[in-house]
């Protein structure tokens, strides 16, 4: 047995260097290879030595054979080979995504799934065939001569009719691997006897036919397909000649002195899956090619090196591997899971392998149901996230929901159920109890996934990280929320709860050692610690993310969330860009804006003669204010703001583009508070309020013109973080309900819940009559807010839509929001009347903040730019007219919110610091500036910059002349300085 066990070590010595080396010499092309086209004697000789290096694939297979041919642990050895292919291949992916930054969904499945996926052809039929050595060793030893027989023909009839009967794909198949392994196999069981003499003339004449047809073989292929495309026909691999070539070299070698060396196996294997890693074996090419070019000579001495120092170091480490106590273990494990059998036995070995397997259920099934409830809930979780049965992913392109998900997005679910998992042993770590964390955990999906799906239902979007803050709601949220869905909810968690204290009683599991839990404690962690650079630009994250097919797509977070599921796209936004440096940013050019734009202020103020702040202006945002009638494909038969409609035509007014559809209350304000645009920040900074305005310590806001400054909002006043916002921006008080600015004259509008427009003006009224002096006011009303079907107004069948566009649910949720849009409309026309009866000057700057999300048969890539139009006017009432307010003509049609500030200045005949004559230029000078119009985004998600004329064309940034570019620029530039870089404008007084 000892004497067998060493049997074609130095073949497969040979064979793996010689498999690695033309591998990657061949791979490299180097300039041997390209220079010669036509057929020469030169071509000829580069074509047999060509021949020859293909014998590395099947002298390695063979030897291996003849290596394990009396090997009688095979079965073990199998699962041992399998185990080192798996790890081999996580280590060399795992070196390479490092070296790299590269990786792909394919090449995860393939190591993941070596023996599934076929990632190693060759190996696997290896493994295959060591598994199965003990049946076909009863075979040869029945019947040697038929055994070389059916092998020598399985090789010789594809070559003859050049037809690949057995699939052997040029050698690189599970069934060429297996026919040479045993091959192999049976040279050692049942040796051929062969004189010197005959195994001279075999070899000398195999070699001879071998070496004529590969010099023939250009010729005869530029003759027959007038090109070199089967000049290689008969060297293949799998090719007879070749593996008759590769047997003889194996009999010459074996008669040689043996040597004793061990491990040669495992170093075959990884020989076999470096030379199928195709990402891998490019990338070392590439690096050759960096050192040495083509020259085929340096090619050659580089790949020689680089091979034979490559082996000794695996040699080494394999050995220094097999002498490390845990992988002792592992050995000893698959030796007892997998021993020897025969085929009397077969019967009996595969019925202890099932009893094993029912042992190791009994032992881990808390895990693997663990795992498997993780990977359930991963792919309810994503399912939920669609509206329908078909999702699509492209303009036009539908898949149903199952097919794409199940079938395209199995890496997210994996990486979802991963996070899940981890979130399980996290808890079970922690209290050291499994129902709890397991009960917990599964409860936790659950309500997340429904909450995402309430989220979607509402706005059309999923929930993101900035809108935890909005927790400090829940009473308010869970308001907006069917009573049924809530009572469902709470019997649920009571109900689960109950669960773990029974199963915890009747069944206790999973008390672990400390240091076990400590591990499961850090682990998962260390794993999360991931998510705070996962936008990180280069970082492995998001390397590994985006390569893997993670698709955020911040411009459209419902995608992203039936792309990623729910938990994954939730991560997807936890690492927050806010602002994209610009390139020139620096200290002097901060200085040079600031001094061009106290120029520019100066030659404004020449012609304007008021402050702002000894005025009172308003920023009435009106929830949702936008006039349903410009809804193409839906009419009305009442007009619901006729007051409106009429007015604005003899003020300053037009239309405002939101930034949102459906939702982005808060942005539409942040921009008008500050004059900062939305377009210009990051996609991953969807809500300033919640993202950027906690942390920053320069906040320039209209507030700071003011004396004194008031905000309004009758609702609670914990969404969007507004209580920390209003304060950070300099607000004297902030009046919302609850607050100790209480709001009062409190009404509400037939059955809504929501405080009335009548309420908030009155309310400002009230501010406006009360103060001294100079006074600014940010009113957010809530009248309009979302729900629209709960039939909340009398009367709502007088504005009942037809058309088109107009479905059930469309007539439903219309007509009662136009119902809330008429009381709006006569709210409004009573506010004006009464501000024009109040002896101070007052400009109101009224604005709807976006269309509710209620037309889903108007499409928005068609019509996209009227579903962001809302309707916005100007006011100076009489006493403002008095000290030179007035109606403004230019650059007014078609505004944006960050303009308000400057159009206010405009009306009233104020004075402008160099921060508002910038925002002048831009509100006269430049397009609309906001987000493309073509996506229904809100508050969750940035899409890139969009230009907007006053004819409503788009205009690209290179159709801007070089003023407007610089304009553009200077803007950017200051809100990159006030928002992430070093302020450099606030020791310029630049707002001031």
């Amino acid at each position: 047995m000892k004497r067998n066990l060493k049997q074609g070590q130095l073949s497969l010595v040979l064979g793996i260097f010689l498999f690695v080396t033309a591998n990657l010499f061949w791979a490299t092309n180097p300039n041997v290879v390209t220079y010669y086209t036509q057929p020469s004697l030169r071509l000829s000789l580069l074509n047999m030595f060509h021949g020859l290096t293909m014998l590395g694939e099947p002298l390695l297979v063979i030897g291996l054979g003849a290596y394990l041919a009396q090997n009688k642990a095979v079965p073990s050895k199998a699962g041992k080979f399998w185990l080192y292919t798996f790890f081999s291949g996580i280590g060399l992916t795992i070196g390479y995504f490092l070296l790299k930054k590269d990786i792909s969904a394919w090449l995860l499945y393939g190591i993941f799934l070596p023996i599934w996926r076929n990632m190693y052809p060759i190996v696997t039929g290896i493994i295959l065939g060591v598994l199965l050595f003990p049946l076909y060793h009863s075979f040869v030893a029945k019947a040697p001569f038929f055994t070389y027989i059916l092998l020598g023909g399985s090789f010789l009839l594809p070559t003859i009719f050049d037809k690949d009967f057995f699939g052997f794909n040029g050698g690189n198949s599970t069934m060429a691997s297996l026919l040479l392994l045993y091959l192999g196999s049976t040279l050692v069981l049942a040796p051929l006897k062969l004189s010197k003499f005959n195994l001279s003339l075999l070899c000398g004449s195999a070699l001879l036919l071998q070496l004529l047809l590969a010099a023939s073989m250009p010729l005869f292929s530029v003759t027959m397909h007038e090109d070199l495309s089967t000049m290689g026909r008969f060297y293949a691999p799998s090719s007879f000649l070749t593996v008759l070539l590769a047997v003889c070299f194996f009999l010459v070698f074996d008669r040689q002195k043996r040597i004793s060396v061990r491990y040669l196996d495992y170093l075959a294997l990884f020989a076999l899956i470096f030379g199928n890693l195709n990402d891998i074996t490019n990338a070392l090419i590439t690096l050759n090619d960096s050192l040495v070019g083509k020259a085929t000579l340096k090619v050659a001495g580089l790949i020689l090196l680089e091979v034979s120092l490559g082996m000794c170091v695996l040699y080494f480490l394999n050995m220094g591997l097999a002498k490390l106590s845990f992988v002792q273990k592992i050995a000893q494990k698959i030796a007892l899971v997998l021993p020897p059998f025969t085929v009397e036995n077969a019967d009996q070995w595969l019925k202890g392998r099932l009893e094993l397997l029912k042992d190791f259920w009994q032992r881990h099934w808390p895990y693997l149901t663990g795992l498997l409830g993780a990977y359930l809930l991963a792919c309810v979780s994503f399912l939920a996230m669609n509206t329908s049965w078909q999702i699509e992913i492209d303009v036009d392109k539908y898949y149903n929901i199952f097919t794409y998900t199940l079938g395209g997005r199995q890496i997210e679910i994996i990486l979802t159920t991963i996070v899940i998992f981890m979130i399980f042993k996290f808890i079970w770590a922690v209290t050291d109890r499994y129902w709890l964390a397991e009960v917990v955990t599964g409860l936790f999906v659950i309500i997340w996934t429904i909450a995402n799906r309430l989220k979607i239902a509402a706005r059309n979007e999923p929930i993101v990280p900035s809108e935890l803050s909005m927790i400090k709601a829940l009473g308010s949220l869970l308001s907006m929320v069917e009573s049924w869905i809530v009572i469902v909810g709470i019997l649920g968690i009571i109900l689960a709860f109950l669960l773990i204290i029974r199963l915890e009683k009747r069944r206790p599991f999973g008390r672990g050692s400390w240091k076990r839990r400590v591990v499961w404690i850090l682990l998962p962690l260390i794993f999360f610690s991931g998510s705070f650079y996962i936008n990180h630009p280069n970082s492995y994250v998001r390397i590994f993310m985006d390569k893997i097919g993670n698709l955020p797509t911040f411009y459209n977070q419902l995608a992203g969330a039936q792309r990623n599921g729910p938990l994954l796209q939730f991560i997807n936004n936890l690492d927050v860009e806010v602002m994209a440096k610009p390139t020139d940013y620096s200290k002097k050019e901060m200085q040079a804006i600031a001094k061009r734009y106290e120029k520019r202020a100066a030659q404004i103020n020449q012609t304007r003669a008021n402050k702002l702040g000894d005025q009172v202006l308003i920023f009435g945002l009106s929830e949702s204010f936008a006039d349903p009638t410009r809804i193409p494909g839906i009419t009305l038969p009442n007009d619901p703001i006729p007051y409106t409609r009429n007015f604005k035509q003899t003020t300053t007014s037009g239309y405002m583009i939101s930034t949102g559809y459906g939702g982005g209350t808060a942005n539409m304000e942040y921009m008008a508070l500050t004059g900062l645009s939305l377009a210009n920040f990051s996609p991953t900074l969807p809500t300033p309020y919640t993202q950027l305005v906690g942390s920053q310590t320069y906040t320039p806001n209209i507030t700071q013109y003011f004396p004194e400054a008031v905000a309004i909002h009758p609702y609670i006043g914990v969404y969007y973080n507004r209580q920390e916002v209003y304060n950070k921006f300099g607000f004297d008080r902030f009046m919302y309900v609850g607050s100790k600015y209480p709001i009062k004259h409190q009404k509400k509008i037939d059955r809504s819940p929501y405080l009335s427009d009548q309420t908030a003006y009155q309310n400002t009224l009230d501010q406006i009559k009360q103060a001294k002096g100079g006074l600014f006011i940010n009113l957010v009303t809530m009248q309009n807010h979302f729900p629209y079907h709960n039939n909340y107004y009398d009367g709502a069948d007088r504005f009942e839509p037809t058309g088109p566009a107009a479905s059930a649910e469309v007539k439903t949720t219309v007509k009662e929001l136009a119902t809330g849009l008429s009381h709006t409309d006569q709210a409004v026309q009573d506010f004006i009347q009464q501000l024009d009866q109040i002896d101070k000057p007052i400009t109101f700057v009224f604005y709807g903040d976006h269309l509710p999300g209620i037309y889903p048969t108007v499409d928005m890539k068609k019509y996209g730019l009227t579903l962001h139009e809302t309707d916005y006017f100007i006011y100076s009432n009489v006493a403002a007219q008095k000290i030179g307010a007035k109606k403004l003509t230019q650059a007014t049609a078609l505004v944006t919110p960050t303009d308000f500030p400057a159009l206010a200045a405009k009306q009233t005949d104020s004075k402008v610091s160099a921060y508002y004559a910038l925002l002048t230029d831009v509100a006269e000078k430049l397009p609309a500036i906001t987000l493309d119009t073509s996506e229904s985004t809100s508050n969750s998600y940035n899409t890139s910059l969009e230009l907007i004329d006053e004819e409503s064309n788009k205009v690209t940034t290179k159709e801007l002349t070089k003023e407007q570019k610089q304009l553009l620029h200077d803007y950017q530039l200051v809100q990159y300085d006030i928002t992430a870089g070093k302020q450099y404008l606030a020791k310029e007084n630049f707002d001031k």
